[in-house]
């Protein structure tokens, strides 16, 4: 089977776990003798092509006023604009299906488009390419793809919003099936009227790595680490973390916060770190590899604001044995098994998050036990698992299509 992949970020250009799953899933699929092409956006003006374990990747030039992922500060005035244009871009839909015409694949699999516009869907039916969807963001209801602003979520899309969700739920038409990495996202955009008519929608999750080292043994005795992991942005939810850690029992204990993001906001949440009683067991890291992150703590926390769709973090921690402190928004409850895979907290209840922190600082014991029950969890978010699952979901479209015909 020959697939495309269009996804807006690929090796090198990773930001967080959408980009490694999107990978991982394309090198699996590759692994078992399929043909996988990537299509991925790319800041400079000329492109190019290479390989990469397998899969042939084909960055094309984005077609915009800029390249949304280098961190460059732009005005308020160009980033509108450039939202204007990313509602539809006929660039980039012309530049994709000519990718189409090159390679011939069987099926088109679209996830983030951000750069790339819901334009690719255009580009696959003109074609008469089958499409399949997966959803991992908010991108086609809203133009921050987070529905969280001014530190609340947004119960209702905006008058700056709207515009773009109606261009993308007409687009939403020529997609032949979809699929959430979560119920909770998946049921979002049906009930804001996307894909009208697919002919499946499914739910398939992030994938987790394979950890082959055996299960850790923490010395008895030992003070317990916390930590977090992910982007440094307001509404992952890291102050209120900060917070409960500084007003926890937490005495011998770290709390370890690793990423990037937003620079002014790490500033800030460091100026809050120095206030509080527990600023000297307190550790920003910045950017390291997960695998170096997970060797250092005993417990993940993610005090999520915003309605996640779904944390592929949570995912990586189980494969390490590492239990998760999770707030009840978006798919993040359907990832933890509360009080057997990890706890759960409900981020505006006061003295939420810091009672799940003391309950393990109470009981060592259940960090031990929970690290083993999310362990033999993650088995059933092996890559290996997912490909087979999307294998699935593409024989389904290609049959669906196949009796249409």
């Amino acid at each position: 089977m020959k697939i495309l992949f269009a996804n807006a970020l690929y090796e090198p250009n990773v930001l967080g776990g959408a980009e490694r799953a999107v990978q991982n899933l394309a090198e699996g699929l590759a692994a078992l003798g399929n043909d996988i092409v990537v299509a991925s956006t790319v800041g400079d003006e000329r492109g190019s092509v290479r390989t990469i374990r397998g899969v042939k990747v084909v960055y094309l030039p984005i077609a915009n006023l800029h390249w949304p992922y280098d961190r460059v500060p732009r005005s308020s005035a160009r980033r509108k604009l450039w939202h204007l244009a990313d509602i539809y871009n006929p660039a980039m839909k012309t530049r994709l299906r000519r990718l189409i015409r090159d390679e011939s694949p069987d099926i088109i699999h679209t996830s983030s488009l951000q750069g790339i516009s819901v334009s690719a869907w255009r580009a696959a039916a003109a074609e008469r390419i089958p499409v399949l969807h997966t959803l991992q963001d908010y991108y086609l209801t809203c133009g921050r793809c987070t529905r969280y602003h001014n530190g609340r979520t947004c119960e209702r899309t905006c008058w700056d919003c709207l515009p773009l969700l109606i261009a993308r739920r007409r687009a939403s038409a020529c997609v032949s099936a979809v699929v959430g990495i979560s119920r909770y996202i998946l049921r979002h955009h049906q009930d804001h009227g996307l894909f009208p008519a697919p002919s499946f929608g499914d739910v398939i999750s992030h994938d987790s790595p394979t950890v082959a080292t055996p299960m850790r043994v923490r010395p008895a005795g030992r003070p317990l680490t916390f930590g977090y992991f992910g982007r440094i942005v307001p509404e992952k939810g890291i102050e209120q973390l900060i917070d409960a850690f500084h007003q926890s029992n937490s005495k011998g204990s770290r709390l370890l916060i690793a990423g990037d993001g937003d620079e002014r906001h790490k500033r800030d949440l460091q100026e809050r770190q120095s206030h509080g009683r527990n600023r000297d067991a307190m550790r920003f890291l910045g950017w390291i590899a997960p695998a170096e992150f997970f060797r250092q703590v005993d417990v993940l926390v993610l005090p999520s604001l915003w309605q996640e769709p779904l944390a592929r973090v949570i995912m990586e921690a189980n494969a390490h044995g590492i239990p998760v402190i999770g707030s009840v928004r978006g798919g993040i409850p359907e990832a933890i098994e509360d009080g057997v895979t990890g706890l759960l907290f409900e981020p505006d209840e006061p003295g939420a998050l810091r009672a799940a922190i003391d309950r393990l600082l109470r009981d060592p014991s259940l960090v031990d036990k929970i690290g083993e029950n999310a362990r033999r969890r993650a088995r059933d978010y092996a890559t290996g698992h997912i490909v087979t699952k999307y294998l699935n979901a593409y024989s389904r479209v290609l049959a669906a299509r196949s009796g249409s015909r």
